[in-house]
């Protein structure tokens, strides 16, 4: 008798373990081929045809899974002003996507302020997604007065 509720308690905390352990099973990748790049809203070249442009290069993702938020992504873009005048008001976007299905799971966007030529930045957005599902990433660079 003793016997059968260890091995029931035994059986239990395994199956508990599991659960805990498995995480998230799915996948990210970049859906943007490595680099996003955007010449402002309306007009970036200035009158001597200096051109501003902002580019957003995914750098790290990691994975996590908690009771309360289930699977979440931390995606990591550095952001860089690759043009040759300064970037205002700079925002971007960051979105994690069912893979093969094109539809956005989760979103933040992120402003990231000035940025003089030459100059970037790295930021982080924290996307709620399924634990199973596989996903990409996509950053959309805007800028503007």
């Amino acid at each position: 008798m003793i016997w059968r509720e260890f091995r029931n308690l035994g059986l239990a905390l395994v199956l508990a373990a599991l659960l805990v352990s498995a995480g998230c099973l799915g996948t990210l990748s970049d859906s943007s081929g490595g680099e996003t790049c955007s010449t402002g809203g309306g007009g970036s070249v200035n009158a001597t045809g200096d051109r501003g442009v902002v580019c957003a290069a995914i750098i790290d993702h990691d994975t996590d899974w908690s009771i309360a938020r289930g699977c979440t992504w931390t995606i990591r873009y550095q952001v860089a002003n690759i043009g040759d005048i300064p970037a205002r008001n700079v925002r971007v976007n960051i979105a994690l996507v069912t893979a093969g299905k094109d539809v956005v799971r989760d979103a933040r966007t992120i402003y990231v302020g000035a940025l003089m030529p030459g100059e970037s930045r790295v930021v982080a957005a924290d996307l709620d997604g399924e634990c199973l599902e596989d996903y990409t990433s996509r950053a959309v660079v805007t800028t503007g007065e």
